[in-house]
């Protein structure tokens, strides 16, 4: 795979330079596409990976091992300034895997990566059905990131729109999910659960509001642990989009489209037995208050339910996908 790396050309493996690994791979893929009927495209990756296949190094740039304990997370504020904050226990807002509401979890997974515990970092399914939307809308209407996508691009890389930097993703995804590089023992379950708690805590829920122990504060002034229903999914609903609230909210309550979408997650819920019978039945409709800090960018709002092409897909495709 040296020989991979080596012929790839200059300029487009900038943060990864120097990676090494040991081993071989083979990888084929087959599109089936047919203008005339967009729905039946068939996207078919097939990868072979040699029984000796193993990262020595991400390169000069990037060290895994740090990602295992509490570290140094730098992310850009809203006047283009850089903030950094501490990704571990000694952080009051940072909450450990298992202190997390799994209604919050679920609820994240449903709209963000529904086989994130399956799968080797990549969706199969929506990379075929994001080909299908951008070609019908003509424009990037919608990606196929996963979460182990996000986390790559968050941690290692920079948010720059290049083919180098989403080559690059592609790369350290699929090396960082077949290594489970965050656990010593590449252990696939302690792997994925360090991946979503490391996510959680460091993914933006709003104008410089940075993981989900700060979120909960700044909508409901709570602890995560505190959260109703309603409030996780809410919390998970709002992440694709989380500074555009014209897309949610109307005079600070939630518009019809996005209430019945959460409606729908609720039913979700319901359906994986995260809650039972009685709590699904309270929780629909479902409301939630904003009582936290974020109350001031709610007021006022007033905007008619959004047509915006690409929140109507992500409606769908959560529907399609659970």
């Amino acid at each position: 795979m040296d020989d991979f790396f080596s012929s790839v050309p200059e300029g487009l493996l900038t943060r990864i330079e120097g990676v090494k690994v040991r081993g071989s791979f083979e990888f084929n893929a087959a599109l089936k596409l047919d203008f005339e009927q967009l729905d039946s495209i068939k996207y078919n990756p097939a990868l072979t990976v040699s029984d000796d296949f193993r990262v020595l190094s991400l390169g000069d740039s990037i060290e895994v091992k740090v990602l295992r304990d509490s570290f140094n997370y730098t992310f850009t504020r809203e006047d283009d300034t850089d903030s950094t904050y501490l990704v571990g226990g000694s952080n009051p807002y940072f909450q450990p895997f298992d202190s997390i509401p799994p209604m919050l979890i679920h609820s994240v997974l449903f709209c963000e990566d529904n086989s994130f515990f399956k799968n080797d970092g990549f969706n199969v399914l929506q990379i075929g059905r994001s080909l299908r939307d951008n070609i019908r809308e003509k424009k990037f209407a919608r990606g196929a990131s996963t979460i182990s996508m996000q986390f790559v691009k968050n941690i290692f890389l920079s948010r720059e729109k290049t083919i180098s930097r989403k080559f690059q993703e592609l790369i350290l995804t699929w090396l960082f999910n077949h290594e489970k590089l965050l656990d010593e023992k590449r252990d696939k379950e302690k792997h994925k659960k360090r991946l979503l708690e490391i996510y959680l805590n460091i993914i933006e829920w709003g104008p410089d509001v940075h993981g989900v122990g700060r979120a909960a504060e700044f909508y409901f002034h709570k602890k995560p642990k505190d959260l109703t229903v309603g409030e996780s999914v809410f919390l998970a609903t709002i992440i694709p989009n989380p500074k555009k609230y014209e897309r949610y909210f109307e005079d600070g309550l939630p518009k019809k489209k996005h209430a019945n979408f959460m409606n729908l997650i609720v039913k979700m819920l319901h359906e994986k037995d995260v809650i039972d019978s009685l709590t699904m039945t309270k929780n629909l409709p479902c409301t939630f208050k904003i009582t936290g800090e974020a109350r001031r960018f709610m007021v006022g709002i007033k905007a008619a339910d959004s047509t915006d092409t690409e929140q109507d897909i992500y409606y769908k495709d959560i529907e399609l996908n659970n």
